[in-house]
């Protein structure tokens, strides 16, 4: 449609129509099969670079970009920035792509290679000319390869991706879908790598598929994006979700939501493995089904081993209202350092729309910590077929370290669900830091009702009880269950009296039911 070459510099193309008519999947399975916007140094190839951009301070905005034939494939990308590794490092080009309306592409929307500090900003790209699957098998709508951002960040930022193989698909999905495919992007502490904002939606895939494929970033940020009605419809197909690995510096994952989407297998919603250090708050992830067809392990939030020296945060987030079809980890935290506060688990389900659901619910899984502070969250109304783990958190990492969990709310009901399975077992609060030097659990509500089988309270460590500096104020309300047990270094017990006998509680330990503010609005907060 339009090329940028010999460094064209601040020009600017607005409120153009680029339409292609002739394109044909032959034409558009290879790098021949052209784009409406290129940056290549050859009349002849979209992927030709020399040592200098091939366009710098250049603006594309409020064009509509589209192909005219019925059901056209598209070409092979909307957009193609290519440059190269001899000038990105240190000479930014900072391309702006802004309020576009890209409405057809083969196989990426952008294409960004080797460039320093391009944005694309407010764009809506879909596939609204396409009325079958004709586009490549493993469509990306972000192509994000060895950028810089030297004076000002590489963005993708805004932008509305929707109806992915076309517009109102039942069959023929898209094979390997991402929705970002990030790799080795250079962001720094003052231009953060960043993927902001951003709405992917409507997308129908058959085979394993990423919401983001990030890896070894520098500096990133991701911030604010949603997921919504993302469908994995292959019977074996894994999704890994938002697969963020090995990102080096700073990692910021906040405020982005999964919601609405469905799938058949192994998922993972939110997976965050090697950070140096890690910021994961405000996410949300509501209203999913996984596994619906098929067993296969869910971790809603997976987060493996940041960075042990930094205090790494897992804050306010929200998992609420999933029906997993299998096993499932709702928070899972390996190797962690750092905080996980004000996080709301609630009314999740190991449940089916069809046909018998299998397995245990972990809602939280937090093995290994190191330094750790586990205060003021809400883990209620989580039921699994076999039983669940509300808090479960052992570690056997030696070492001079401290944890606490303080005023954390928690309640097990086993009348919010009849998963048809009369014996399950329900670890309410399980603490077991083997090692820790200094432990202190105070102001937790542990409420349990309904059960078979309930550990109530389940502590261990090697000092007996010399480390706990502080375990009061806890308050266990017991209604209704068939058995009932607690352990700890001085003793066990199946009642809370004798918990209290055991010698570890403080003397403000109580039996009290809780009262609720608002148990149908998911308000928590304890009145009585």
């Amino acid at each position: 449609g339009v090329q940028f070459m010999n460094n064209a510099q601040y020009n600017t193309i607005d409120k153009c129509n680029i339409e292609f008519a002739s394109l044909t999947t032959g034409t558009t399975s290879t790098t021949s099969g052209g784009a409406y916007i290129v940056f290549s140094q050859s009349t002849t190839s979209l992927t030709s670079s020399g040592t200098a951009p091939s366009g710098s301070y250049n603006t594309v905005q409020n064009c509509t970009m589209k192909t005219t034939n019925s059901n056209s494939p598209g070409p092979y990308a909307a957009i193609m920035d290519f440059g190269s590794s001899s000038w990105s490092s240190s000479t930014p080009s900072n391309n702006t792509f802004k309020g576009n309306t890209i409405e057809n592409f083969y196989y990426f929307a952008f294409y960004n290679y080797y460039t320093n500090g391009e944005q694309f900003i407010d764009n809506n790209i879909s596939r609204a000319n396409a009325t079958s699957n004709n586009a490549y098998s493993s469509p990306r709508f972000i192509y994000s390869y060895y950028t810089r951002s030297t004076n000002r960040s590489t963005t993708y930022g805004g932008n509305h991706f929707h109806d992915l193989p076309y517009k109102g698909a039942t069959s023929y999905y898209s094979s390997t879908v991402y929705g970002i495919y990030a790799y080795y992007n250079y962001g720094t502490s003052s231009n953060y790598f960043t993927v902001k904002d951003n709405t992917f939606e409507n997308v129908e895939c058959n085979s394993t598929n990423y919401f983001g494929y990030c890896y070894y970033n520098y500096y990133s940020n991701y911030d604010g994006n949603t997921v919504k009605n993302w469908n994995s419809n292959g019977a074996s197909s894994y999704t890994y979700g938002w697969y963020v690995f090995y990102q080096y510096n700073d990692l910021k994952f906040n405020n982005n939501v999964v919601r609405d989407c469905y799938t058949r297998h192994y998922t993972y919603f939110m997976y965050v493995y090697y950070p140096t250090k890690l910021q994961m708050d405000g996410n949300q992830i509501i209203n999913n089904e996984t596994a619906q067809t098929n067993t296969g392990y869910t971790y809603a939030m997976y987060v493996y081993y940041p960075g042990n020296s930094n205090v790494n945060t897992i804050t306010n987030n929200v998992i609420d209202s999933n029906w997993f079809g299998y096993y499932t980890y709702g928070l899972y935290a390996f190797y962690f350092n750092g905080e996980m506060t004000g996080n709301r688990l609630s009314n999740n389900l190991i449940r089916r729309s069809s046909g018998t659901a299998y397995g245990y619910l972990y809602m939280t899984y937090i093995y290994y910590y190191f330094n750790l502070r586990f205060n003021n969250n809400i883990i209620v109304n989580n039921l699994g077929y076999y039983g669940a783990y509300h808090l479960y958190a052992p570690s056997y990492y030696s070492g001079n370290y401290k944890v606490e969990f303080r005023d954390n709310t928690i309640k097990a009901d086993g009348n919010v669900y009849n998963s048809g399975y009369l014996y399950n077992y329900n670890y309410v609060f399980y603490t077991y830091p083997y090692y820790h030097a200094d432990i202190r659990v105070t102001g937790n509500s542990i409420d349990a009702r309904n059960l078979y089988y309930v550990y109530f309270a389940y502590t261990y460590n090697t000092g007996g009880l010399n480390n706990y500096k502080e375990w009061d104020y806890n308050n266990y309300y017991l209604y209704n269950n068939s058995n009932q047990y607690a352990y700890n270094p001085g003793g066990n017990a199946s009642t809370v009296a004798g918990w209290i006998n055991t010698g570890l509680p403080g003397k403000n330990e109580t039996s009290h039911m809780p009262v609720y503010a608002d148990e149908d609005k998911n308000d928590w907060r304890i009145q009585v």
